[in-house]
């Protein structure tokens, strides 16, 4: 995760971000959603691993995503 982030940096695709604070940052959602999983198996959260993963792909990458200048959008 953490060359892939340094990567997409080095692309242009991310913003100036520490690329190992910024995987964990990501593994810290999935370890997370593990345990809950494990710990609550009740939980209230009704959707499969696959949405949830989904969920914390799109809620990172809005995070670490470059700002696109509304000018260039044109």
């Amino acid at each position: 995760v953490r060359a892939y982030i340094k990567q997409r940096i080095a692309d242009g695709a991310f913003r100036q971000l520490d690329p190992l604070v910024s995987a964990r940052a990501f593994m810290g959602m999935v370890v997370h959603h593990a345990q809950v999983v494990a710990l609550f198996p009740y939980d209230d959260v009704k959707i499969s691993n696959r949405q949830m993963a989904e969920y914390f792909v799109d809620v990172f990458l809005d995070g670490v995503r470059k700002a696109v200048d509304p000018r260039r959008a044109r």
